[in-house]
């Protein structure tokens, strides 16, 4: 079960950590500061679109907005080898 209530407040404190207005963020959402408002109480859930846009601007998961939570991602890190010039 989806908690929108957690939803919203992980919004709103993401968006404030960003150094985020309302206003602010919701022109680069592209909606009203009255639609950042509803979402960071928990009164309603931003679509997908601007979900995945809002992941990015705080530089977080999905899963982390979301769900509050990582899943178990795996970094994988390459590295430049001095025998392979593909990198």
């Amino acid at each position: 079960m989806i908690d929108i209530q957690a939803i919203g407040q992980r919004i709103k404190s993401y968006r404030e950590n960003a150094n985020l207005t309302q206003d602010s963020l919701a022109q680069k959402l592209n909606v009203s500061r009255q639609s950042v408002s509803k979402w960071g109480k928990g009164g309603s859930l931003p679509d997908i679109d601007r979900l995945v846009t809002m992941s990015k601007l705080f530089d977080i998961s999905l899963d982390k907005l979301i769900l509050g939570k990582e899943k178990n991602v795996q970094k994988v890190v390459l590295e430049k080898s001095p025998y392979c010039s593909q990198y």
